[in-house]
């Protein structure tokens, strides 16, 4: 529990410089919008509006750049998510290859222990025989 709140006020204290320099950004942009629209602007109402006006080009145009920034984002995501559909599409075609060779190797393996097993049994059967003629030679 300790660990989670040191975490959370490590956060906070990183998110208060970002803040403060998004602020600053977006109030350096929206006095540069102002500087260019001052000439226009004539009476204290206009100037009043400008301001405001001015803030909420700012801040539209932090939004564009953010949807901007997120639509190439997931642009790319979706290419990273077709590649490694198409890689675990290939991956998928090798493990089949490799399990149907294994299924033949398992065959052929139970086949050549049915084969030593029928060897070993006709063997059984000649060392019968030849101790059987061994010893009707010996009588």
């Amino acid at each position: 529990m300790k660990k989670e709140k040191d975490l959370q006020r490590s956060t906070e204290d990183l998110s208060q410089p970002l803040d403060s320099l998004v602020i600053a950004s977006l109030l350096d942009l929206a006095n540069s919008i102002l500087s260019d629209w001052r000439p226009y602007l004539k009476s204290e109402g206009e100037m009043l509006l400008g301001r405001e006006l001015s803030l909420d080009r700012a801040v539209i145009n932090q939004l564009q750049d953010a949807v901007k920034t997120r639509n190439d984002t997931y642009e790319k995501a979706l290419e990273l998510v077709r590649v490694q559909t198409s890689e675990l599409e290939k991956l998928r075609k090798s493990n089949d290859q490799l399990k149907r060779g294994y299924n033949d190797l398992c065959n052929a393996y139970d086949g050549l222990k049915t084969l030593i097993h029928e060897i070993s049994v006709i063997q059984k059967d000649h060392i019968r025989n030849v101790e059987k003629n061994f010893k009707s030679i010996g009588k």
